[in-house]
C-alpha cells in the first residue's frame, strides 16, 4: 500500500489550478463565466459529491476544503487514491466520456465546491476553448496516476 501512495504522490503534486490560479485576461473572462454557469454548494465533511460506477452529474471544482478519492479494491474496501484540493477539477474524465464515475469522491472537511452540469459544460468550453489546454492537463495527470496505481498494485503480493 505505500508504493501505492507514493506512486501517487509522485503524480498528484501540483496539479493544474484551474480555475483558481488562472491569470491572464481570458481566464479572469472565464473565471467570471464560470461563476454565472455553476452552482456553488458547501458540504460538510463525509459528504458523498458523486459515486463510483454512476453516471457523471457534471464537473466539479474544489472551492475550499478537501475531497477524498477512492475506488472500490474489488473486495469491499475502499482505496484511497487522492486528496483533492483548491482549484482541482473532479469528474472531468467521465463528464467528457460520458462515462460512469470510476471513483469516488467524499468530502474530508467542510467544503466548498463549484458544480458546472453535465448539459452546461459543452457550453462553456465552446465559449472558452483557451481553457482546453488546462483540460487537457487534468486529463494527462488523471492517467497518469491511473497508470502509476495499475502499475504499484501488479507489484503488491496477492491475499491468499
Amino acid at each position: 500500500m505505500r508504493e501505492v501512495n507514493s506512486a501517487i504522490r509522485r503524480n498528484c503534486g501540483d496539479r493544474t489550478a484551474w480555475p483558481g490560479e488562472l491569470a491572464d485576461e481570458r481566464a479572469r473572462n472565464a473565471r467570471n463565466d464560470l461563476a454565472l454557469t455553476t452552482m456553488q454548494f458547501s458540504f460538510p465533511a463525509k459528504h458523498f459529491v458523486f459515486c463510483e460506477n454512476e453516471p457523471s452529474p457534471g464537473v466539479f471544482v474544489v472551492l475550499t476544503g478537501g475531497v477524498e478519492l477512492s475506488v472500490s479494491s474489488g473486495n469491499g474496501q475502499r482505496l484511497p487514491i487522492h486528496v483533492a484540493r483548491r482549484g482541482e477539477i473532479l469528474g472531468l474524465g467521465a463528464a467528457l466520456s460520458g462515462n460512469p464515475n470510476e471513483m469516488t469522491a467524499k468530502t474530508i472537511e467542510d467544503t466548498r465546491i463549484a458544480t458546472i452540469r453535465l448539459h452546461e459544460f459543452p457550453g462553456f468550453l465552446m465559449h472558452h476553448p483557451d481553457i482546453w489546454n488546462a483540460l487537457a492537463n487534468e486529463l494527462h495527470t488523471e492517467l497518469t496516476v491511473v497508470r502509476e496505481l495499475s502499475s504499484a498494485m501488479k507489484s503488491l503480493p496477492l491475499a491468499s
